[in-house]
């Protein structure tokens, strides 16, 4: 594991056999192996059907597991390796209209924003109560409470929060329910 996070340089002319072994290493790590852990975490939540709680679970674990170091000392492996795993694709618990889902998000397709997860049994909530964050397509948003790989997300602006309340009707702020 030493190394194989730092960047891969160019081979000098005629290394010793443990440098085209380092470099080796770290090629398959970071351009073939870690680049294939999000597609392949998606594929085996769909394989074994977890069930939310369950992928929430397995995402957290792979957030927060370490990898030991010298000296007793750990570093944490996704954090680490962020860059890597993370080269393509995201993976969060995605909200829509229609309920949260787990999923992968391509990489500079589509920015995340975090929002609050709605009410169980009303996924509509928050695009009823604020109907500008139907307009907002080029983003993905994600549950604000569950874990996520990603390699960065957007944060909510001055632009983007007076694009979500236009249009609010006046009864739900009224109401106060639609809201919380």
């Amino acid at each position: 594991m030493e190394t194989l996070d730092a960047r891969c340089e160019s081979l000098p002319e005629d290394p010793p056999q443990d440098v085209i072994l380092k470099h080796w290493n770290q090629s398959l790590a970071q351009k073939a192996v870690l680049p294939e852990l999000l597609p392949a975490l998606s594929e085996y939540v769909v394989s074994a059907k977890l069930k939310d709680d369950e992928v929430a679970a397995l995402t957290r674990a792979i957030s927060e597991c370490a990898i030991p170091r010298d000296a007793g000392l750990q570093d944490g492996f996704y954090t680490t390796f962020k860059e890597y795993i993370c080269t393509h694709f995201g993976w969060i618990r995605r909200l829509s209209e229609t309920g949260a889902n787990w999923t992968l998000v391509e990489c500079g397709a589509k920015l995340v924003l975090p929002l609050p997860q709605p009410p169980l049994g009303d996924p509509e909530r928050p695009w009823r109560a604020l109907p500008g964050l139907e307009g907002l397509g080029d983003y993905a948003f994600a549950d604000v409470e569950a874990p996520h790989l990603l390699n960065g997300e957007a944060q909510w602006d001055d632009e983007l929060l007076s694009q979500i309340v236009q249009g609010v009707d006046r009864e739900i702020l009224k109401m106060g329910t639609e809201l919380e």
